[in-house]
């Protein structure tokens, strides 16, 4: 597995409300620092953000529905869901060594 696209630039940065966003302008991740946050619920919004990267941000604004309801949102979230296991996985392969 690979991703053939990638953001310009990663943010780090507090903004009250987000928890991140993506900026297809800038072509940039913005992750907003929040307390008592555990890795694994900053990665699934990093993953949740880095698929928003990948999609055609400019049907965003045609849709009239709710966000939860929006498919670009749905796509992010279940982009999340999946890569957030191959992450760990990865991870206590190379990094743990289990």
């Amino acid at each position: 597995y690979s991703w053939s696209y990638y953001p310009k630039e990663l943010s780090w940065s507090y903004v009250k409300g987000n928890l991140a966003q993506y900026d297809p302008s800038p072509n940039t991740i913005y992750l907003h620092c929040i307390k008592k946050k555990t890795l694994e619920f900053t990665l699934d919004c990093l993953f949740h953000e880095f698929k928003h990267t990948q999609q055609d941000m400019r049907a965003y604004v045609y849709f009239k529905g709710s966000y939860w309801n929006h498919p670009l949102e749905k796509e992010a979230n279940d982009f999340a869901t999946e890569w957030l296991p191959v992450f760990w996985k990865e991870y206590e392969n190379k990094v743990v060594g289990v």
